[in-house]
């Protein structure tokens, strides 16, 4: 466990955008940091592996972006 979550009692979060480009390509850019670099590069990285669909409007894929408060806790 990071030391920095450790001083936090074991629960962060973090805020996250997602931009899912029309072509399916995503960016994920860390709104607000967990405390820890070493967890953000783990979420951020992890988040790029997921599969993300674009949205639909009028029958065209289009570019959107969503943003999403991650909450973590690590008991033990």
């Amino acid at each position: 466990m990071p030391e920095e979550l450790r001083r936090n009692g074991g629960k962060t979060f973090v805020r996250v955008e997602i931009e899912v480009q029309a072509d399916g390509r995503t960016e994920v850019h860390l709104l607000t940091t967990s405390g820890s670099s070493d967890l953000d590069r783990q979420i951020t990285e992890s988040l790029s592996h997921w599969q993300w669909e674009p949205a639909i409007q009028e029958g065209v894929p289009v570019s959107t972006k969503e943003r999403f408060k991650l909450e973590f806790e690590v008991n033990g």
